[in-house]
């Protein structure tokens, strides 16, 4: 537990930004699942909504970003969401380039895994249709398939925020990170991913019959895996500058004033 509570005590000192990057992501989680109801009004009402949501979901990740940055750059040390915004956008297109491929890779072992099992528990149902038709075996092969890709996306992005490394050269220094090495991050993830699937299967029931609750229990989940999710990537950062590896190549500092080298942190 001692690397939780390390991380634990920077969310305590860094807790306007993670309450930011949190609510954003409920906030576009909401616009998520009112958007069907949007799409039975007109159309401009319909794409102002979507581009509403689209630009939330962008500055999430770009602020999640830049305070991963800062956690190798200075953990302890309290950053403006404009410093945040501009060291983030940084890494914006490698990790957009990095969650394309995941996207692929997710639902190509999604049909892989479900292949043998799906004609017996969902005949005649595409791969997705069935996070509607079937939701509880969605959520195991979603969750199966994520447990498979916990190394790449733990360790790719965390290489890429503290090294400044280009993408292919992240995937050359994965084999220096190992899943053994930074156990209490390998098992928060791995329950994010478990508890997160699990309630998404179980809130579906609720939608019918109780609206409201089925929104406040999505909200909380949201809520509850954002948190979790940047707790454990905060982790993987830590883990990985504790390596001191190098990816070959000088760096101009992203922001000479708020980039300054440091000792990585203990691991």
């Amino acid at each position: 537990m001692k690397e939780i509570r390390k991380t634990l005590a920077v969310f305590k000192v860094r807790w306007p930004e993670v309450t930011l990057i949190v609510a954003l992501f409920v906030i576009n989680s909401a616009l998520i699942i009112f958007r069907p109801n949007v799409q039975k009004s007109v159309v401009p009402v319909y794409v102002v909504f979507s581009l509403i949501s689209l630009a939330l979901m962008i500055v999430g990740f770009i602020l999640n970003y830049g305070f991963l940055r800062t956690i190798f750059l200075d953990d302890t040390k309290r950053h403006s969401p404009v410093v945040l915004v501009k060291l983030g956008s940084h890494f914006f297109w490698r990790m957009f380039v990095f969650g394309i491929l995941m996207v692929i890779f997710h639902f190509f072992l999604q049909w892989l895994i479900s292949l043998p099992i799906a004609p017996y528990i969902c005949p005649d149902i595409s791969l997705l249709q069935r996070a509607v038709k079937c939701p509880m075996f969605y959520a195991f092969q979603a969750s199966a398939a994520s447990l498979v890709l916990v190394k790449l996306t733990l360790f790719i992005p965390a290489l890429i925020f503290v090294l400044d490394c280009s993408f292919h050269e992240s995937f050359g220094l994965l084999k220096h990170c190992k899943l053994s090495k930074a156990i209490e991050a390998t098992l928060l993830f791995c329950f994010t991913i478990l508890f997160g699937m699990i309630f998404w299967a179980i809130s579906l029931n609720l939608k019918e019959d109780y609206t409201e609750l089925y929104y406040c229990s999505m909200f909380l989940r949201s809520g509850i895996m954002s948190f979790l999710t940047l707790a454990a990537a905060t982790m993987a950062v830590r883990y990985v500058a504790s390596l001191a590896l190098a990816c070959g190549k000088i760096e101009k500092p992203v922001d000479s004033e708020t980039e300054t080298l440091k000792t990585p942190p203990e691991p």
